[in-house]
């Protein structure tokens, strides 16, 4: 009897730690607030934000970048980063990097980060301040770790991650593909089909790394002094399969209709990960490439809950109180501001 009652107890302790614990299968749905833009977006592709300002990475006639103040009825908007293969000016821009009072951004055409301070955007014709050439090549995706390091993501042959120096230099390569290399198959096609995009806390020096033909997300914490990388969590449901095809007589990574598409971007503030994803095999003619469902983790790389959002959006980014995620409708591209 008394083994009995012992075991009741435990059963019941053990079923009131787990109701407390977060649902991971739990669903939100969250109803948007359309931003009105008194200008039209160019062909955007991804937002981020920094403070009161949304940043637009589009195609306008002379510039790549759009910038609205969230707090001025989205009216004047800021036009820049201008296109051209000269001294401050742009040809390919990919990732940025937000800081306090500026941020970067990598081209990777020109393999340079460019810096853009905005107290001083207003000023007519302003070029950005080439601030890095970083000399690792296939870089996907770059971010900010620690007060003077980056790390990076990409095309790369053996390890996962670049961590990268204030100089633009590879001081070492980390972390582990989580699929094996093929025989026949070369080392760079295993790295195209895991291509990836990451955020990162700076301050834990911790990184989530998204996979984008795969339901898989990583979760590393870096070692700055020893120059180390542990996984502490992933996300796992499938990964990317290898589907080849020969170009010119090499093979590479080709993509199918039954592929199916995982993660579309990656966000973060300094308590969640917001990971928009598709799920969505690349048939031609559909929307593969856009998803309504946001992952949200903890940054221990638990799954918190599961967002629903009332758009179907192909890029999100976030602040401690809001996500923002970029859409397209009839009228062209839109953003919608979510509460979080």
């Amino acid at each position: 009897m008394r083994k009995l009652t012992y075991l009741f107890l435990v059963l019941f302790v053990w079923g009131c730690i787990k109701s407390e614990r977060p649902n991971s299968s739990e669903r939100v749905y969250l109803k948007s607030k359309d931003l009105n833009f008194t200008e039209s977006l160019g062909k955007a592709y991804a937002i981020d934000v920094l403070d009161k300002y949304l940043i637009i990475r589009d195609y306008q006639a002379e510039t790549k970048l759009t910038i609205f103040n969230l707090e001025s009825d989205f009216k004047n908007p800021i036009y820049t980063g201008y296109t051209g293969q000269g001294p401050g000016e742009l040809i390919n821009p990919g990732p940025t990097i937000v800081e306090s009072n500026k941020f970067l951004l990598y081209d990777a055409s020109k393999m340079k980060l460019f810096s853009f301070y905005m107290d001083t955007l207003m000023v007519p014709d302003y070029k950005p301040h080439e601030a890095i050439s970083i000399m690792e090549a296939g870089i996907i995706d770059v971010k900010k770790i620690g007060k003077d390091l980056f790390i990076a993501v990409g095309v790369f042959p053996d390890n996962r991650f670049a961590l990268i120096n204030s100089q633009g230099e590879t001081i070492e390569r980390l972390g582990m593909y989580p699929i094996e290399l093929q025989e026949g198959v070369p080392e760079y096609v295993r790295g195209i089909a895991c291509q990836s995009m990451l955020t990162t806390d700076p301050k834990k020096n911790k990184a989530a790394v998204a996979m984008r033909y795969g339901e898989h997300i990583q979760f590393h914490v870096f070692d700055l002094d020893k120059y180390t990388a542990e996984l502490i969590n992933e996300h796992h449901v499938f990964l990317p399969e290898y589907t080849t095809k020969n170009y010119n007589g090499s093979p590479n990574f080709s993509p199918t209709e039954e592929t199916r598409w995982g993660y579309l971007s990656i966000s973060s503030n300094s308590n969640h990960v917001y990971a928009l994803y598709s799920g969505k095999p690349q048939v031609r003619g559909t929307n593969f490439y856009q998803g309504h469902e946001v992952h949200v983790f903890g940054w221990d790389g638990e799954l918190i809950n599961k967002i629903e959002l009332d758009k179907q959006a192909f890029s999100v980014t976030c602040n401690e109180h809001h996500l923002y995620a970029l859409y397209e409708d009839e009228n062209g591209y839109e953003i919608a501001e979510y509460e979080l």
